[in-house]
């Protein structure tokens, strides 16, 4: 179980390792995939730190949407969540290609952002 400082350092990690993914001039489609999953799993550390709040530690995929709900994390965070785990799964599994406009725009800015917003607040 982790401390809910060294969650947040590993959901900056991911973030960081993502945009480098992605930071070349042309990436490889796999490494848009890979920037893919990493931006979720700074989402899931982001959770994570916040379970570490409560005292809590989730260690499986399916527990963590009845958690959140237990916490108190928002019906938008919890959307934005689940579309990032949706598209790491559809990268690493369905074989989908994503642009690197749709890595930055939808991805990012849209949902990772988002749950930045709400988990990093002092009171989260």
């Amino acid at each position: 179980m982790g401390e809910r400082a060294d969650h947040l350092k590993r959901a900056r990690d991911n973030r960081a390792f993502a945009a480098r993914l992605v930071s070349t001039d042309n990436p490889d489609p796999t490494d848009v995939q890979w920037a893919v999953t990493a931006a979720f799993y700074s989402a899931l550390h982001l959770v994570e730190a916040t379970f570490a709040l409560h005292g809590i530690h989730c260690e499986h995929h399916r527990d963590r949407p009845m958690i959140m709900n237990q916490v108190g994390i928002s019906i938008d965070v919890q959307k934005a969540y689940r579309s990032l785990q949706g598209f790491s799964e559809e990268a690493r599994y369905g074989l989908t290609d994503f642009s690197v406009s749709f890595f930055k725009m939808t991805v990012i800015i849209r949902y990772l952002e988002q749950i930045e917003r709400a988990l990093l607040r002092p009171e989260s």
